[in-house]
């Protein structure tokens, strides 16, 4: 169980709400890169405005992003499942813990458009992955609508609907072009259509336990690499050049 939003009131539309997973999951160490999404077939209409092979792919729609999801067999986090990968049971305010580091994540003072996923390794979560805040803000499933779905989150009120006419969608995380002052964990934001500032990550399904993770609320460290059953790893493989692209997350909720 984790706390999403923020206790200091400095976001009215993100207050604290307590949350349960109740199952755990496969999160992108990184946001999908160009080169992946090639390679994967992925199709989008608009251009990259940063190019490179290890830049994160940006300036995308939802359902673009949606559909290459699905057809890796996952989908793009829920916003919640997000801020969980991003803070943890200790609800940081930032991934790396509660004192923000500038230096920690591609923004607007050190950053003139977006870098190679990863260029910031002292803002690693603390599940392992890279790049939560900053460099590109990420889509979730998740829809924005103060009105329909204000806060607290709630996971069956109809925000998690994949109808492909609700395309305003929450971002999370933020991107190179905001300052550092206006970033955390609990940052709500939607799919606005600006070029070279949205990208995402995608989430697969995990339906057996490494060996040795048998408890319920077990929030340990484990080195994934050397418990991950043989066929799940042939799976990621099959995704991703190299199996430490995909990170557990392994929580069990009470």
């Amino acid at each position: 169980m984790f706390s999403d939003g923020r206790a200091d009131g400095l976001d009215p539309q993100a207050l604290p709400h307590e949350q349960c997973l109740e199952a755990p999951l496969w999160i992108g160490k990184t946001d999908v890169t160009q080169a992946d999404f090639v390679r994967l077939g992925g199709v989008k209409a608009a251009a990259n405005s940063f190019e490179g092979a290890q830049f994160p792919l940006e300036t995308l729609t939802y359902g673009e992003a949606s559909a290459f999801c699905a057809q890796l067999g996952g989908s793009l986090p829920s916003e919640v499942e997000w801020e969980y990968a991003a803070r943890g049971v200790s609800n940081w305010s930032y991934p790396w813990g509660d004192t923000i580091n500038v230096n920690a994540f591609a923004n607007k003072g050190n950053s003139e458009g977006t870098v190679e996923v990863g260029s910031f390794p002292e803002g690693v979560s603390w599940v392992g992955a890279h790049d939560l805040l900053g460099n590109v803000s990420e889509i979730t499933r998740s829809i924005f609508d103060l009105r329909r779905f204000p806060y607290p989150y709630e996971a069956d009120d109809g925000r998690e609907d994949a109808n492909p006419e609700e395309v305003i969608r929450t971002t999370r995380g933020a991107s190179w072009f905001v300052s550092a002052a206006g970033t955390s964990t609990t940052k709500r934001d939607f799919n606005l259509n600006v070029r070279g500032i949205t990208g995402f990550r995608y989430v697969l399904p995990f339906t057996e336990a490494p060996q040795g993770r048998t408890g319920r609320g077990d929030t340990e460290r484990v080195d994934y690499a050397t418990q991950k059953p043989e066929a799940l790893i042939e799976r990621i493989m099959s995704i991703s050049s190299n199996e430490s692209d995909l990170v557990l997350d392994c929580f069990y909720g009470e």
